[in-house]
C-alpha cells in the first residue's frame, strides 16, 4: 500500500461547490461530529471529492463562512481551504488537517494589513527562511510506517510575522510570542491559533486596543516538514503492529518531527543518547540545541530579535489532547502570573479547561523560553481537548487573546 499524494482539485470545482444550489439541491455546510458535508444533491461535482462509505466528504474546497455558524464568528475572515478529515491513532478527529499549503495561504491573507509586519529577520512575504527538504530517491531515516512509502518532502517556508499597531509607541509594549506545529498530528492548536489571529487583526475595539498596548509574534508552524508528511497519509497508525527499532523507544511513534530531526536521530547508535533531548525524536525537545536543526536555528534568533532577546508571554499550541477536556500548563511562576489569573477569572480559553502547574524537559519550547537562555518568559503549553470543534477550537483562540485584554487594561 502507497501513502496517499495529495489530490489536485481542479479549479473549475470552486464555482461548481458556489453554483450547486442551482443544480437542484440545497447544501447545508452544517459543521457536525465529523468535518464534513453530507449533502447527496452535489450530484456532478461529486467526483472533484472524496467520499467516505458514509457519505461524509474527505477531501473538497471549503469555505470558513459556509458554516452555519460562521455569522457568530463575525471576527474571523473568510478562509478558504482544502478539507481532509485529520485522524490521530485511528479516530477521526473533529477539526480538518491544518496543512502547510493552508498556514502560507493564511499568511499570506495578512500580508496587506496595516498592523501586520514581518518578522525582523523575514522577507517581505513573511517567510524567515526554508527547511531541507529530502530527496525523493531516499527513504526518510528511521520512517515508522512500514505500510506507506517514504515520501519525498519539499522544502517548506517557516513563517515569522509581528501583530501590533506600528503608531503606538514600542518601550512599553507587551511582548507575546505565539508558535504552533511542533507536532505532524496535533491540529487543534493551530486552528486555536487562526481564531487568535483573527481576533488580533480584527476591527474589534480590544483588538485595536492590543494592537496598542501588545505586539504579539508569531511563527505558527514551527516543524512543517513533520506536517507536510502527516497530511499525505490518510491514516496515523497505532503502535499495533509497527516494528520498533532496536535502541528506539516506543513513544516516538507516530512522527513528533521533521526527516533533518530523524535523521539525527538515526545517526546515534541509541536514542537515549541525547540526554536532555529528552531520548526521542521529538521537535519539542530540541528548542535547547543549536547547529543541530534548520527550523530551531531559523525559530530561535528570530524570536529574539523580534522580542529584543525577552518576551513576557508565550503561548505553545499543540492539541488535540486525547483525553478531554484539555488543559493548559505552566510553571508555578507562569501558573501565578496575572495573565494566567486572567484567564482563570473569565474561564478561558473555555470553561472544562485544566490548568495544570507542570515543569518538563529543557528543550520544550514552553521550557527553553522561560529560561534565561531563551526568553525569560512566562510561558504556557495550550492542549486544547479532542471534543473541540473547529469553531471552538477559533474561540478558544479568541479568549486566548482576550486575557491578554484584561492586563493591558488593569
Amino acid at each position: 500500500m502507497t501513502y496517499r499524494r495529495l489530490i489536485s482539485v481542479p479549479a473549475a470545482a470552486c464555482a461548481l461547490i458556489l453554483s450547486v444550489s442551482l443544480m437542484g439541491g440545497t447544501v447545508s455546510f452544517a459543521e457536525t461530529g465529523n468535518e464534513g458535508l453530507r449533502d447527496s444533491s452535489f450530484g456532478v461535482i461529486k467526483d472533484h471529492f472524496d467520499w467516505t462509505v458514509d457519505g461524509v466528504l474527505t477531501r473538497g474546497i471549503v469555505s470558513l463562512r459556509d458554516f452555519d455558524w460562521a455569522e457568530e464568528l463575525e471576527w474571523v475572515r473568510d478562509f478558504e481551504y482544502e478539507s481532509l478529515l485529520n485522524t490521530k491513532e485511528g479516530n477521526i478527529s473533529y477539526v480538518p488537517r491544518y496543512t502547510p499549503e493552508m498556514k502560507s495561504a493564511h499568511v499570506q491573507s495578512l500580508r496587506d494589513l496595516p498592523w501586520v509586519a514581518p518578522s525582523k529577520q523575514a522577507d517581505e512575504n513573511m517567510v524567515l527562511g526554508q527547511t531541507p527538504g529530502w530527496p525523493d530517491d531516499e527513504d526518510l531515516p528511521t520512517w515508522p510506517y512500514e505500510y506507506y512509502e517514504s515520501p519525498a518532502v519539499p522544502p517548506q517556508n517557516i513563517h515569522g510575522f509581528t501583530i501590533t499597531d506600528p503608531e503606538a509607541e514600542d518601550d512599553e509594549k507587551l511582548q507575546v510570542v505565539l508558535v504552533a506545529g511542533n507536532h505532524s498530528s496535533e491540529m487543534h492548536g493551530c486552528w486555536a491559533l487562526h481564531g487568535m489571529i483573527e481576533f488580533l487583526v480584527s476591527e474589534d475595539p480590544r483588538a485595536e486596543t492590543l494592537r496598542r498596548k501588545a505586539a504579539f509574534h508569531v511563527y505558527p508552524l514551527a516543524c512543517p516538514e513533520s506536517r507536510y508528511i502527516h497530511t499525505r497519509i490518510p491514516t496515523i497508525p497505532t503502535l499495533a503492529g509497527l516494528p520498533i527499532p532496536e535502541g528506539r523507544v516506543a513513544e516516538a511513534y507516530p512522527l513528533r518531527g521533521g526527516p533533518e530531526l530523524y535523521a539525527y536521530y538515526d545517526s546515534l547508535e541509541h536514542w537515549s543518547d541525547t540526554g536532555a533531548m529528552g531520548g526521542r525524536p521529538d521537535h519539542n525537545r530540541v528548542w535547547d540545541t543549536e547547529g543541530l536543526f534548520t527550523t530551531i536555528d531559523t525559530l530561535v534568533p528570530a524570536m529574539k530579535a523580534d522580542t529584543g532577546g525577552e518576551a513576557d508571554y508565550l503561548w505553545d499550541f499543540h492539541g488535540g489532547y486525547p483525553h478531554d477536556p484539555g488543559d493548559y500548563r505552566g510553571t508555578e511562576e507562569a501558573m501565578q502570573s496575572p495573565y494566567a489569573q486572567a484567564l482563570e477569572a473569565r474561564d478561558a480559553p473555555y470553561p472544562e479547561v485544566l490548568r495544570r502547574t507542570q515543569g518538563g524537559a529543557s528543550g520544550m519550547t514552553r521550557m527553553w523560553a522561560t529560561s534565561e537562555d531563551g526568553l525569560n518568559a512566562h510561558a504556557f503549553t495550550f492542549e486544547p481537548g479532542q471534543q473541540l470543534t473547529k469553531k471552538q477550537a477559533l474561540v478558544a483562540g479568541k479568549n486566548l487573546a482576550l486575557g491578554f485584554h484584561d492586563i493591558v487594561t488593569e
